[in-house]
């Protein structure tokens, strides 16, 4: 194998390493674009955010815990599911929440195609959310996490921010309520965005939840432990120092 070769394929091999994370791992940066992942702040505050919902089950339930702390949360809904139960949407503004932009059904390598396809998902989905809950969301959450420099332009053209998330519970693959806890409250610090599901079915009645909900009073008492509470992600990218 000759010298320029050998460059071409280290210069490739490192390339695959570089940009296969930055698609895949929310938390790092895409070139020059990066989601919010953590804000900072130097206030006691987090936010505690639910995807894939709503769910005519668990999101009634979540909503119901949040209230009884007294917290504040942020949704990011499909807007498939959101056609399903508006009543739900409502309750969520209702309860002073946010309502923010999924997509419209949670296709998984959304991210991969063209800018002009993200843009028309992100912005049918937008549409219908605005229709929905009298509110226009500011944030974009691609399904999966999975970002390219497309998804970047894309959100931007629909006039969202992207938005990641600082830590996770996985809740999709964990079915012990005190594992989710001791996963959140253990890596949670001030300004940061965590991920948690209220549904995660593309036909938003059959995914099991049970354990988040079983988990979420729980998390609220150890951040308040720690000195944290949660406000959604608009209140706390508001509280920015």
């Amino acid at each position: 194998m000759s010298g320029s070769v050998l460059v071409g394929v280290v210069l490739f091999f490192l390339l695959s390493l570089w940009i296969g994370p930055g698609i895949f791992l929310v938390g790092i940066p895409f070139v020059l674009s990066r989601p919010i992942t953590r804000v900072r702040t130097d206030k006691p505050l987090v936010a505690l955010t639910f995807d894939d919902g709503p769910h005519p089950v668990y999101t009634e339930q979540i909503l119901g815990i949040l209230a009884a702390h007294g917290a504040r949360a942020t949704f990011f809904v499909t807007a498939s599911n959101a056609e399903r139960h508006p009543d739900i949407v409502r309750a969520i503004v209702a309860g002073g929440h946010d309502v923010q932009n999924h997509s419209t059904s949670h296709r998984h390598l959304l991210s991969l195609f063209s800018c002009r396809s993200q843009y028309e998902d992100i912005r049918t989905a937008q549409e219908i959310i605005e229709r929905i809950s009298g509110c226009s969301p500011r944030l974009y959450r691609p399904p999966m996490g999975y970002k390219t420099p497309e998804t970047f332009r894309a959100a931007a053209r629909a006039g969202l921010v992207v938005c990641g998330w600082h830590l996770k519970g996985l809740d999709t693959v964990i079915t012990d309520p005190d594992r989710i806890t001791a996963l959140v409250v253990s890596r949670a610090r001030r300004g940061s965005v965590i991920l948690l599901h209220d549904s995660g079915s593309l036909d938003g009645t059959s995914a099991d939840r049970s354990a988040t909900v079983r988990a979420l009073p729980r998390i609220i008492a150890g951040l308040a432990e720690k000195g944290l509470r949660s406000v959604t992600v608009s209140n706390l990218i508001e509280k920015e120092r």
